[in-house]
């Protein structure tokens, strides 16, 4: 892995848009407000997923949204709860949609990664800190 990309997927700011406002993701520590909702869904797992910018590619705009409506399409084929959200630069200076998805599997989430040419996903377990996973696919 490169630790320039590494670096970056560390200093990431990796927010969840829902009804009740923008909550973090952090990487450190666990985070209870996802716990809550994992228990009100009665799920146990999560991952936070992209479609923008398979890296090392940069895409236009048009193209980074149409990928990030497909992303969400399968999310709702497969039947999955979501809630959309975003990682960011911590200076803003770039952002990228993302999805945050209740319920599914690490191998799952790596598969859709992997889909989308992704370079690594966020996933974490009910009571856990989240972790960078990297997708094979993209190494």
């Amino acid at each position: 892995m490169d630790n320039n990309y590494s670096a970056i997927f560390n200093e990431t700011v990796y927010e969840a848009l829902l009804p009740t406002g923008t909550q973090l993701i952090s990487l450190n520590n666990t985070n209870a407000w996802l716990d809550d909702i994992l228990n009100e869904k009665k799920k146990d797992t999560w991952a936070f997923i992209t479609a923008f910018n398979p890296l090392p590619k940069i895409l236009a705009s048009d193209i980074n949204n149409k990928r990030q409506d497909e992303l969400i399409q399968i999310v709702e084929n497969w039947g999955y709860t979501y809630f959309k959200g975003h990682g960011r630069a911590p200076d803003n200076s770039w952002i990228e949609e993302c999805v945050l998805i209740l319920g599914i599997s690490l191998t799952s989430a790596i598969e859709i990664g992997n889909d989308f040419g992704q370079m690594a996903i966020l996933f974490g377990k009910k009571h856990e800190t989240a972790e960078i996973v990297y997708c094979k696919k993209s190494l």
